[in-house]
């Protein structure tokens, strides 16, 4: 690949400016549709939305086990587990059960998260709720 200016600005930024560039890209710029397994083909905002809005409300380093502690069945953000992973929002660990071994193929099913300090603080950047 051939380097470009804009590479070269990118480059030039500090670590943080780096990660909230490619969080602002990735929240904006990406189609989300297209980031899901043919399957299901639809964004999973609505969830995720649902999801980023409580992790205020969990407790950073505590293992949510999806499928009793959550309210709301959010095993179709397949790949965004792991993106928000990559974000450092939480930690996602794989929903393992051999009967469905052919899905999880496809995809990927988380069987818990576990809430970061930053996730768990991110709320807090709306101004909101302060957190000491």
């Amino acid at each position: 690949m051939k380097p470009t200016d804009r590479l070269q600005l990118y480059e030039n930024l500090k670590p943080a400016e780096k990660y909230f560039f490619l969080l602002e890209t990735f929240w904006t710029d990406t189609n989300w549709v297209h980031l899901q397994a043919e399957d299901f083909g639809t964004s999973p905002f609505k969830i995720i939305e649902f999801i980023l809005s409580n992790l205020g409300e969990m407790t950073p380093g505590k293992k949510i086990r999806l499928r009793d502690d959550m309210r709301v069945s959010i095993y179709d953000i397949e790949y965004f587990f792991h993106y928000f992973s990559y974000f450092g929002f939480w930690e996602a660990t794989p929903y393992k059960n051999p009967l469905i071994r052919k899905y999880l193929d496809r995809t990927f099913t988380a069987e818990s998260i576990t809430p970061t300090v930053f996730g768990w603080r991110l709320p807090a950047f709306d101004g909101s709720k302060e957190y000491i």
